[in-house]
């Protein structure tokens, strides 16, 4: 299985993508959308990234893509053939982070706070991504998620639904916080709604 239709992309992204159909083919039970299970309620204080994305460079790196959105990624990463991803170019560090877009079907869920909760229990077994105050990206409503997950890596993830589809983009970085939301920002001002 896969998210597009696509037997080329990564596993981890096929693991998440079939964890959140399977919550959402079972259904979600019903809870209060500012307390997601696992994450904590949104924080007013978070702002939005349509705020702050006026306040960073826009990336100018290659464009990631898929069939309802597309974004740009920073010069120094490299868009893997085939795949909704990227990894660092340079050899400066080691490599690990990346930036992907997904898709899975809603299957007729409109919930962005259950949506959030779902991605939020599959991201990672022990800490979870907190959940932050909904935002926008392109004048569309989305979630936003992000937190440190462990000593390595820092997560964001933002997602909308389009055509009975949840639309997201989660970043794995293997950066400090402070340069991780840069990047975050870099790229989320570059974001298009097709």
């Amino acid at each position: 299985m896969s998210t597009s239709g696509d037997p080329t992309k990564p596993g981890g992204a096929r693991l998440a993508v079939a964890c959140l159909l399977a919550v959402l083919f079972t259904g979600c039970q019903e809870e209060d959308p500012g307390a997601t299970a696992g994450t904590e309620p949104a924080d007013p204080s978070s702002g939005s990234a349509s705020q702050s994305q006026a306040a960073v460079e826009p990336a100018d790196g290659p464009t990631v893509e898929n069939a309802y959105a597309s974004f740009r990624v920073p010069a120094g990463y490299e868009v893997a053939e085939g795949q909704a991803g990227t990894i660092p170019a340079d050899d400066s560090g080691p490599g690990r982070s990346a930036i992907t877009l997904a898709e899975v079907p809603a299957f007729g869920n409109t919930n962005l706070g259950r949506v959030a909760g779902v991605l939020a229990r599959n991201v990672a077994q022990d800490r979870r991504p907190k959940r932050m105050e909904e935002t926008t990206l392109d004048g569309v409503p989305v979630f936003h998620l992000e937190g440190q997950l462990d000593q390595t890596f820092w997560f964001a993830g933002y997602g909308g639904i389009r055509d009975d589809t949840v639309v997201y983009v989660r970043f794995d970085l293997d950066t400090p916080p402070a340069k991780s939301r840069q990047v975050v920002e870099s790229v989320l001002a570059t974001w298009q709604w097709k």
